[in-house]
């Protein structure tokens, strides 16, 4: 990653930093130094939410391989200097500093949160590309930055999107009135690609109770998914009246040439 989008990256921690009072700990970071991957998803999912100078800095150097970490579980940022500790921007001896490993999930964890960032950046094609590529792969733990940006954007067009993006994040929230406001925004997006979205909240478990307890969520979900089956017939019996029509033409055609 070039140096102009690292101090860009760098930028955008103005507009994030009133998220969050919360400063990145050196425990926070350990477990990118481990194996495991639900400790190294949940310390990605710290930075996200802590979204301060130290925590960017590091979510840049995972995207671009440059963070390192010794035996003990310190992590570092490789530079032209040596290894730098991302929390006090020192440079420390650390020969046995090996690179950290991250899977292809957390890679693209780690590229949406980068995208989520852009989500504050004062370049409209660029909060506009970043919305694009998070509704692509909306994941809940980007939740935090689009709040942020959903709630400055002065952009009408670009502000009915992050509502569909955070209500593709905010379907599971602990709180149901979001998860209620979440569930009717998916509906009234229309699009059949919702369906996977809303189908589990109205399926029940192996024992018979429903996955979400709540009715009114429930209710809304299945709304939801009777519009989405008109639209589905709608588009189903265009198709077909289109293929109707284009074997009348082919038959006429053929009949004109006949004659």
């Amino acid at each position: 990653m070039t140096g102009s989008i690292r101090r860009v990256l760098f930028a955008l921690f103005i507009a994030c930093v009133s998220m969050t009072a919360h400063a990145l700990t050196s425990d926070e970071l350990a477990p990118l130094a481990g194996d495991d991957f639900e400790a190294k998803s949940a310390a990605i999912d710290k930075l996200i939410a802590t979204a301060d100078a130290p925590s960017i800095a590091v979510l840049t150097a995972l995207s671009d391989g440059s963070v390192v970490a010794t035996d003990d579980g310190h992590v570092y940022i490789q530079s032209d200097d040596g290894n730098k500790d991302p929390l006090t921007g020192k440079i420390v001896d650390a020969p046995d500093a090996q690179s950290i490993t991250l899977s292809n999930i957390l890679r693209t964890k780690v590229a949406g949160a980068l995208s989520g960032l852009q989500l504050a950046s004062p370049d409209i094609a660029k909060r506009r590309d970043a919305i694009s590529a998070l509704l692509k792969n909306p994941d809940a733990s980007m939740k935090p930055l689009i709040d942020h940006a959903r709630a400055i954007e002065k952009d009408a067009d670009l502000k009915k999107r992050l509502d569909t993006l955070w209500a593709m994040t905010a379907l599971h929230d602990p709180d149901v009135g979001k998860r209620l406001e979440a569930a009717q925004l998916v509906a009234a997006r229309h699009d059949l690609d919702m369906y996977e979205l809303l189908r589990p909240i109205v399926a029940k478990k192996a024992d018979g109770t429903y996955n979400e307890s709540d009715e009114r969520m429930r209710n809304a979900a299945q709304e939801g998914i009777y519009a989405l089956d008109s639209i589905q017939r709608r588009s189903e019996i265009s198709a077909r009246c289109s293929q109707v029509f284009l074997l009348v033409a082919c038959y006429c055609l053929l009949h004109w040439v006949w004659l």
